[in-house]
């Protein structure tokens, strides 16, 4: 499905096939599961990849890419990334290395299909690093029980992790201007979506996936973590205004 008018929701990390990745320029390949996927190029996926992957060698990703790591310890440049670390690499600008110190998974966000072009010279990439560790948890806005870590900001994306203790949440609903995706690292967590039949309830355990297409109503009444939730959101462009609404919403989006 076309994520950029598709409400993709209930998604199992799980239930999706496995399919064989390689980044041209780098040593090693990737397991991979397609998460959702912008026919025009951008996708979000969740890759295995095996100790040694990446490259030594300075290179230059040819697009946008970001990656958050659920498990092992990657290497980029001078930065050593571990679970829950995040960067975001931009496409022309040269990178010292970047190599998997061990096996691992991660989120791999791709602004367009890439390969590493090692023949590339330059100035330095710019790389955005958030270490989980150096950054603190803000309360979210609304009703109690939901917090954020932010490891970006600014008009190029937004990404940041979410946070769930004992929440429940019995309106209002909200939308963005700008396109939104989930993914439950850990816990169990539901979310309501206002689709075209009208208010529908998604419960998220580890692995869950749900990608919003931008001025998606979503997280009304029914949502909530009837215990403790860990998840990681992204914008990829735009404003990231929210835009709350009363507890009727009107009429679904088209």
């Amino acid at each position: 499905m076309d994520r950029r008018k598709t409400l993709i929701a209930g998604v199992g990390e799980g239930a999706l096939p496995r399919r064989r990745m390689t980044i041209a320029g780098m040593e090693g390949g990737l397991d991979a599961r397609i998460l959702s996927k912008d026919m025009s190029g951008p996708a979000t996926r969740v890759v295995d990849f095996p100790a040694g992957w990446g490259s030594g060698i300075p290179g230059a990703f040819t697009a946008d890419i970001e990656l958050l790591v659920l498990r092992g310890d990657v290497g980029v440049g001078e930065h050593l990334l571990g679970a829950r670390d995040y960067v975001a690499i931009a496409a022309g600008g040269v990178v010292p290395s970047i190599r998997a110190r061990s096996a691992g998974r991660a989120l791999l966000m791709t602004a367009a299909p890439l390969r590493y072009d090692t023949a590339s010279g330059g100035a330095p990439a710019r790389i955005v690093v958030a270490r989980h560790n150096d950054l603190e948890w803000e309360p979210v806005p609304g009703p109690e029980g939901r917090f954020m870590k932010r490891l970006r900001t600014g008009g190029s994306g937004e990404a940041w992790l979410g946070g769930a203790l004992e929440w429940s949440h019995a309106g209002p609903w909200h939308r963005h201007d700008a396109a939104e995706e989930c993914y439950v690292i850990d816990g169990s967590i539901t979310f309501s979506e206002l689709e075209q039949t009208g208010p529908v309830s998604y419960t998220y355990g580890q692995g869950g996936y749900v990608w919003r297409p931008p001025g998606s109503v979503h997280v009304g009444p029914g949502s909530g973590a009837p215990d403790t939730a860990l998840t990681f959101h992204r914008a990829p462009a735009g404003s990231f205004e929210t835009e709350w609404i009363d507890d009727d919403p009107g009429e679904p989006p088209e």
